[in-house]
């Protein structure tokens, strides 16, 4: 008897859960474009949820950045193209979306998501400070979005039930030296600790057109700075840095700023 009421209860509840879903998909269609994704991955169902993954921080871009420079006349890159999610919404705003995606099911869904836009042009490596060839690792079923590059060697202390795939990774600063189209404006690069690499790839660029950079860091990623003028060279646990920010002050680069738009909660990144 209680294990028929649980049953019940159990469909009534998935009926409800269903019902709350196509009311949120009919009105998501009318606002979002309608992505492929893995249905039991991560950002598959925030797209499922929400409409479009990390919404917030593209509206943030939307009214902040993009309203405020020029960019019918210039190009945008998107290094860690997942499956199309960004370089969809950039491609409502740029000239054209240069999308960089390594991963072979992630480039598939993101060649799916992007066949109708002609401004969007997608390649399947991704990048680095020379052009090589690595592996990429995802940690788990569920999330590609978290997939790591890890060298031969660093693959040694990570999960063997998770196998690794071999990718490849170029120097974008000689890939656009053959491929460029229009002044590069903007440059979006969300690849999981890889930034720094990405960034002394892209070093022309950034000193010949002086992009935007949007990049995602993980926290344990940051490091106290040496105050200035202490006698003792002490640290001031207050003024944090990265190598890829460090990077980019030497390239001229003076301003950061993080959206303040959610209260951060400890996390991975």
């Amino acid at each position: 008897m209680i294990k028929n009421f649980r049953k019940l209860l159990n469909l009534l509840k998935t009926e409800k859960i269903l019902k709350y879903e196509l009311e949120k998909y009919n009105k998501h269609i009318r606002e979002f474009p309608n992505l492929a994704r893995l249905a039991f991955d991560s950002i598959g169902v925030k797209v499922s949820l929400f409409g479009r993954f990390e919404n917030d921080e593209l509206k943030v871009l939307e009214r902040n950045v993009f309203n405020k420079i020029n960019c019918s006349n210039s190009t945008c890159l998107d290094i860690g193209a997942n499956i199309g999610n960004h370089s969809v919404f950039f491609a409502n705003f740029f000239n054209s979306v240069n999308c960089f995606e390594p991963h072979p099911d992630n480039y598939y869904l993101l060649k799916y998501n992007t066949r109708k836009l002609k401004n969007i042009r997608i390649f399947n490596f991704g990048a680095s400070d020379i052009d090589e060839y690595q592996y990429i690792h995802t940690p788990n079923d569920v999330d590609l979005g978290h997939s790591t590059i890890e060298t031969a060697s660093s693959l040694k202390n990570l999960d063997p039930n998770y196998p690794e795939i071999k990718v490849e990774l170029k120097n974008l600063d000689n890939f656009f030296k053959e491929n460029k189209e229009k002044i590069i404006k903007f440059i979006k690069i969300d690849i999981e600790g890889y930034e720094y690499k990405a960034l002394v790839g892209l070093k022309n660029i950034l000193y010949n057109d002086s992009p935007i950079v949007a990049l995602e860091q993980w926290t344990d990623q940051f490091y106290e700075m040496p105050e200035s003028g202490h006698k003792d060279g002490g640290f001031n646990e207050n003024i944090r840095t990265t190598p890829s920010i460090d990077f980019l002050k030497k390239k001229n680069y003076n301003f950061f700023y993080e959206p303040l738009f959610f209260k951060r909660k400890k996390g991975n990144n």
